[in-house]
């Protein structure tokens, strides 16, 4: 999904074995803005989910601004 200045993507994943992982990795600037989640669990057969933020903070408030009628 993406609209100017910002986009998301998920995914999700499937494996077997026993753990846990997490990671979490952020960049952050007015000029880009990236979020990158990733979760899963197993005991046995397990799952895991991924969630990408990217973002123009810059980009995304001047649209926004453009949107606005004053």
């Amino acid at each position: 999904m993406g609209i100017e200045g910002a986009q998301v993507g998920a995914e999700a994943t499937g494996y077997a074995g026993i753990g846990v992982r997490a990671n979490v990795d952020v960049k952050a600037g007015w000029e880009h803005t990236e979020i990158d989640i990733d979760l899963g669990v197993a005991l046995g057969l397990g799952g895991g989910v991924g969630l990408k933020v990217d973002l123009e903070p810059k980009k995304l408030v001047e649209g926004l601004t453009d949107l606005l009628p004053w």
